[in-house]
């Protein structure tokens, strides 16, 4: 059990959020012999890693999931914690559903347009054109300061739906690029700056396409993280005020006054700006704060007998422009003859699902699965989810996002400390953003921006 006791003892640093980036940083200051307390909001550690075990006993994964093979830091961490993969179901068709027609190809002839794959037959010049133009372009971007990108002020004074309209002809190109772009980055183009888009595409579109899942559930990683840190874990002690000065940091929390000589802040951006700076934050840095937002989305998980959609010769994968699922794909357990799928909700719908009452979403899902893969999917054993929307500690899921004229405004104080406090979280890497991998790399680098400070401090 991770303590919840106050414990007012001057410690060297403190660390905003008990998610992958808090805890890796954790991690590598206490390996340099550094005190350190993790406050965590919540009752649970993980962030936006989140599994839940179903009533027949299966762990599904309600926030992040997959990893490929070029992660380096997280397939390295999964090695030393002594967890395993597990491949991800791909054998047989995937459906594209595009402007009210529904298109099943073969899912192995495809093209890789990021982490999607798509119909290589169905792609016309025009568009294969335009992804090129994209690839160029985002090599422009450099991910340590994108603003500075010889273009950066043209890119980021438009949005992406307006690069697109400007560069991709017919308008069934248009609805797939549009398709493509909304389950990478979960928000509408129009709100999205072309300038982000590239330093984002720029970040992970070299990827291999994720191809595994953790066994068990990606949450492991940080219940073990958190155990080889106990009794420095807090939970269900939010953060309240941050007030520093020349001499050091006082932190106060749901449970009382803690002091420290730095502090790393972890959690996303609006709950970041939730907490009571003192000083107050600058103007960049609030800007900056107010303006990113997270992908909006419900994730669910809906369980069946079996899964039936392999003997039709699916994989289970599909992706739609209509419905209240973007992008649906098979999350069936091991060793077990139950079924599952896994879908992520269109952000264009999430206001008014969120609404909804969990029985009304959970029959507009169903409705849109029994159209793509017929009647049986209309009775679920077992039907799961996780309004990342609504969630207080989080509001929102993965990619944080920047619309246009913020990113050369402000992008700077990214990852800029400010005074004593640095900043970390997936949102800040320069690699791997929105990633498990970014948040490991994220919470590395902060980690190490104190030490070098704790040092220079000692000499």
């Amino acid at each position: 059990m991770l303590n919840k006791k106050n414990n007012t003892s001057p410690t060297d640093v403190i660390i905003v959020g008990a998610g992958l980036a808090g805890l890796t940083a954790a991690r590598q200051l206490t390996r340099q012999g550094i005190s350190v307390q993790v406050f965590e909001a919540c009752d649970h550690v993980g962030g936006r890693m989140f599994d839940y075990q179903s009533k027949f006993g299966h762990i599904f994964q309600l926030g992040a999931e997959w990893l490929g093979p070029d992660e380096e830091r997280l397939n390295a961490l999964l090695t030393e914690l002594g967890l395993e993969t597990t491949p991800q179901y791909q054998a047989g068709d995937t459906i594209l559903r595009l402007k009210g027609k529904q298109i099943r190809f073969d899912g192995s002839k495809t093209i890789a347009t990021g982490p999607l794959p798509l119909p290589s037959q169905n792609l016309s010049d025009n568009f294969l054109f335009a992804l090129e133009r994209l690839n160029t372009l985002c090599e422009q971007v450099p991910l340590d300061h994108p603003e500075e990108a010889t273009h950066a002020i043209k890119w980021d004074s438009i949005s992406v739906a307006e690069w697109c309209q400007q560069h991709i002809s017919t308008k069934k190109d248009q609805a797939l690029f549009n398709l493509i772009v909304e389950i990478e980055m979960g928000v509408p183009l129009e709100q999205l700056s072309f300038l982000y888009y590239l330093f984002v595409r720029h970040a992970i579109h070299k990827r291999i396409i994720d191809d595994r899942r953790v066994k068990g559930g990606v949450q492991q990683i940080c219940h073990l993280l958190a155990e080889k840190l106990i009794p420095q874990v807090q939970l269900e002690n939010a953060v309240q005020t941050i007030q520093q000065n020349e001499k050091g940091v006082r932190v106060q929390s749901k449970i009382g006054c803690f002091f420290a000589n730095y502090v790393i802040v972890t959690v996303p951006p609006k709950p970041a700006l939730e907490i009571t700076y003192q000083p107050a934050l600058s103007k960049a840095r609030s800007h900056l704060l107010s303006s990113l937002t997270l992908s909006q989305m419900i994730k669910c998980i809906i369980v069946y007998d079996t899964p039936f959609w392999r003997q039709a010769g699916l994989n289970g994968l599909i992706m739609s422009d209509t419905g209240p699922l973007k992008v649906i794909s098979d999350c069936s357990p091991m060793n077990s003859s139950q079924g599952a799928l896994v879908g992520l909700s269109s952000s264009k719908v999430i206001h008014k699902l969120s609404q909804e009452s969990q029985q009304a979403r959970q029959a507009v899902i169903l409705e849109q699965l029994t159209e793509c893969l017929g009647s049986q999917a209309a009775q679920p054993l077992e039907y799961i989810e996780q309004d990342w929307f609504s969630f207080p500690w989080t509001k929102g899921a993965y990619f944080p996002n920047m619309p246009p004229n913020i990113m050369t405004t402000y992008g700077k104080s990214l990852r800029e400390p400010v005074g004593r406090i640095h900043w970390a979280g997936t949102e800040t890497a320069t690699l791997w953003m929105g990633s498990m991998e970014g948040a490991i790399r994220s919470g590395e680098r902060a980690a190490q921006e104190v030490l070098t400070r704790l040092q220079r401090n000692k000499s």
